[in-house]
Formats: C-alpha cells, sequence, structure tokens
C-alpha cells in the first residue's frame, strides 16, 4: 500500500481507503494515524487553534493533550471533572459551567474526553449544541469508544451528537495493530480541514508502515460486516457477568 501511494495528501489507494473509513464511521473525512491518537490531538490543537487563543479542556484528559497544548502556544482553560452519580468515578462534567466558561472567555476550542478510562460518557450532543451556540468548534477524544458505532446498546458516536472532530484509536476496542487510530471530520470547515491536512504532513511518518495502514483497512471491514453480531455476543456475556457480581 505504502509503495504505490503515500499516507500525507494520498492520491490512490490510501484516499479510497480513507474514503471507505469515513463511509463506515459517518464522517465527512477521516485520516489514518500511525502515531495513535496522540498524533490526531496534536494536529488538532496545531491546526485548529492560533498561539494565545484559548481552549476549554477536560481535565480529564490524556497527556497529548498537554503536550499539544505546549506544542500549539494555545491557552488552557481547565474544565474540572465532577462525581458520576451513582458510582462516585469521576470523569463527567457540569454542562452548565461549559457554558459559563464560554460565556466568560474568548474560547476558539472545546476538548472533551469521552469515554473515558471509566467507561463514563458525556453527554456530547448537549455540549456540542453549546459550543456552537458561542462560535466554539468541539473536539472529541473518542480513543476508547471507536466501537460505538456497530451496535445500538453503545453510546451515540461523537460525530453523530454533533461533534466537529473526533480522534479514535484503532488499537483499543476495534483490532488494529498498537499505533494506529482515525481522525474524523465533520466536514463543517474545509479552512481547517486543509490546516489538518498540513499538520498531519508535519506530525506524521513519511514513511509509515503498511502493516499499520492495512491492520486499519482490515479491522474496520471485519467490524463493519459483523460488527453487530460480534459486540452483541460480548453484551449477552457482560450482562450475563453483572448479574452474577451484583450477587
Amino acid at each position: 500500500v505504502s509503495r504505490s501511494d503515500v499516507l500525507a495528501y494520498p492520491k490512490k489507494e490510501i484516499l479510497h481507503a480513507q474514503k471507505r473509513a469515513a463511509s463506515i464511521m459517518g464522517a465527512a473525512r477521516t485520516w489514518f494515524l500511525v502515531n495513535g491518537s496522540s498524533v490526531g490531538i496534536h494536529a488538532i490543537l496545531g491546526a485548529l487553534v492560533k498561539p494565545g487563543e484559548k481552549v476549554l479542556v477536560h481535565r480529564e484528559c490524556h497527556k497529548a493533550v498537554l503536550m499539544g497544548l505546549v506544542f500549539s502556544g494555545a491557552v488552557p482553560i481547565y474544565l474540572e471533572p465532577v462525581p458520576n452519580l451513582p458510582e462516585w468515578a469521576y470523569g463527567s462534567v457540569d454542562i452548565q459551567k461549559v457554558e459559563e466558561l464560554l460565556v466568560k472567555h474568548e474560547i476558539k476550542l472545546v476538548l472533551v474526553t469521552s469515554p473515558n478510562y471509566y467507561g463514563i460518557s458525556l453527554d456530547i450532543s448537549r455540549i456540542a449544541e453549546i459550543c456552537h451556540e458561542h462560535d466554539a468548534l468541539l473536539f472529541v477524544d473518542e480513543a476508547h469508544g471507536t466501537h460505538f458505532s456497530f451496535h445500538d446498546r453503545f453510546p451515540t458516536q461523537a460525530l453523530r451528537a454533533g461533534a466537529d472532530y473526533v480522534v479514535q484509536s484503532m488499537h483499543k476496542t476495534l483490532g488494529g495493530l498498537y499505533q494506529t487510530a482515525l481522525l474524523h471530520s465533520a466536514g463543517n470547515s474545509d479552512f481547517f480541514d486543509e490546516r489538518v491536512d498540513n499538520m498531519l504532513s508535519m506530525l506524521q511518518s513519511t514513511s509509515p508502515s503498511a502493516l499499520f495502514l492495512m491492520s486499519i483497512d482490515a479491522a474496520l471491514t471485519e467490524v463493519h460486516e459483523k460488527g453487530e453480531e460480534l459486540y452483541g455476543n460480548l453484551i449477552e456475556m457482560l450482562d450475563t457477568l453483572r448479574s452474577q457480581l451484583n450477587t
């Protein structure tokens, strides 16, 4: 694959595979990543925010977000996590606080993590509404929710809930090789999509492993064809296990 096309500005096989991935995942555009979701986070912060501009950052974030803030020169405004009831596991956000901070500060980008390491998902549709009411873009780190598209028992995928950009890890819940991930655009801005192109061309390897790229394509093919069955079986096992644990 990589010998007949290039990952930065692809024209042939990789472009075709990315368009197919976008169709499967409900995106306007999809980029293949070979340095994990981290490089997608770095690219988004570099592309969407200028040095000195403010980003509302969910404090429940991966360290790649902090590194991306350093690289971009953006100024973080932190959104503290709140307990998710009834479990009291941290990771939720106060929706009213999101709106308060967007009113108080001139924020260009809102960056949240959903789901987090405990499996807690946010109300992305409501957060997206608030962001767009205040002319802010919404980027969701959905690294652990790549499987959400493939069964109706899962939460709504962030793109379908109104996010402008979403990053997902192929290697966490979809079976791609380690380091593989996807970056999606809702297609709301050709200008910012082109900036993402430029950032990824600078940040990603010029010699990506063909095995990495092929594993993304193969894993997406499998889950597109068999995902509902595979995840349905998993959900049945989890339901049984939960009932046993609760006794």
